[in-house]
């Protein structure tokens, strides 16, 4: 039994080593609420020369560590926005749904996230990140701009917990695929179209959520992935072969001012989320995509909001189901703020791991 539970750990530690989000010797976890992301920075001092970062980069057929002047990168360092989009009678619910990215302006700045911010819908094609053209039904085309995507939250039938900045091997620790966590009623997902060139993530990862719930407490999970192709189909998208968590985030509502104080929400009243998916550091590959999955739970990872409000949830005898909105209408434009590395302008030196290759997602 000793042995067992012993090589039980050693399988977690190794999932844990390989999963998406870089340790440091200073970071801290946000814990069960709170603070939305929780996790690791990516990075950490040398011990033979301080005044440099070694961070870990991350990504397919990457894993090398590289050395910066700091990590996390500077706030005047470049970040791209990239815009949630409902199109088509479909919805978001489920990987192959009506749910599309598109990227903003490069270093656009849509406003500063307060609850009662208007958001600045996006200008650009975006080529890079752009799924596709949503156009009307009318042949004469256009954009259609739907106000939002729905799904319902039961906390009687939470969202398993499947990978992610964990030790716990029952959990499936790490790098997983979530394809089937993304096909739940209670999941919604948007995707971008194959990226044309590698995209380098590095440092803190934010998902500004205008959203809405008919209860007065609630929980929002962000997941950042990667849809990994085996294969490109006609007319240029791509045969998904896995969609992976890069990084994750965790928001408990009555917390989002502080643990110091409990803010419930007015039911149907949209608010602004700033949803903290921690820090990274990571190279999406060429010819893959981008995925945001956005839920309301990660059980047994986080304890279950019952959403109604009541001081200790545990002691909620009457769970309430609960209509979840997530809102990307013209003033309410929901996005993903991702901090780039412009790899041109690197003159540290990047030099090979010595960690042996990871094993293959279950």
């Amino acid at each position: 039994e000793r042995v067992r539970r012993a090589a039980a750990a050693a399988a977690a530690a190794a999932a844990a080593a390989t999963t998406t989000t870089t340790t440091t010797t200073n970071a801290s976890s946000s814990g069960n609420v709170g603070g939305s992301g929780g996790g690791a920075s990516g990075g950490h001092r040398r011990c033979d020369d301080p005044s440099t970062a070694r961070v870990f980069v991350m990504g397919e057929q990457q894993n090398y560590w590289l050395e910066l002047a700091e990590f996390p990168p500077p706030a005047s360092a470049t970040t791209t926005k990239v815009y949630i989009i409902g199109c088509g009678p479909e919805g978001a619910n489920g990987p192959d749904g009506d749910g599309w990215l598109r990227v903003g302006a490069l270093g656009a700045d849509d406003g500063d996230g307060s609850e009662h911010d208007d958001g600045v819908p996006p200008t650009g094609e975006g080529a890079a990140l752009r799924r596709g053209s949503c156009v009307g039904d009318d042949e004469a085309g256009g954009d259609r701009w739907d106000e939002y995507d729905e799904y319902v939250f039961s906390p009687t039938r939470p969202v398993p917990t499947h990978g992610g900045k964990h030790l716990a091997a029952e959990w499936h620790a790490g790098v997983r695929d979530q394809r089937e966590i993304e096909r739940r009623p209670d999941v919604v997902s948007y995707t971008s179209g194959p990226l044309a060139s590698a995209l380098f993530v590095s440092g803190r990862v934010v998902f500004r959520l205008y959203g809405s719930t008919t209860g007065r407490d609630t929980d929002w999970v962000v997941r950042l992935c990667e849809v990994r192709c085996s294969a490109k189909k006609r007319g240029g998208g791509c045969k998904e072969k896995q969609s992976v968590n890069v990084a994750e985030g965790h928001m408990r509502v009555r917390f989002r001012k502080g643990l110091d104080r409990v803010a419930l929400v007015e039911k149907g009243h949209v608010y602004v989320f700033e949803v903290d998916l921690g820090h990274t550091t990571y190279v999406f590959a060429k010819g893959n995509k981008l995925r945001v999955d956005v839920t309301s739970s990660d059980y047994p990872r986080h304890t279950v909001n019952p959403n109604t409000g009541i001081e200790h949830i545990c002691l909620e005898t009457k769970p309430k189901r609960v209509v979840q909105r997530v809102w990307h209408t013209d003033n309410r434009r929901s996005a993903l703020i991702l901090p780039l590395l412009d790899t041109t302008k690197l003159t540290t030196v990047v030099s090979p791991t010595t960690l042996p290759a990871p094993p293959p997602l279950p």
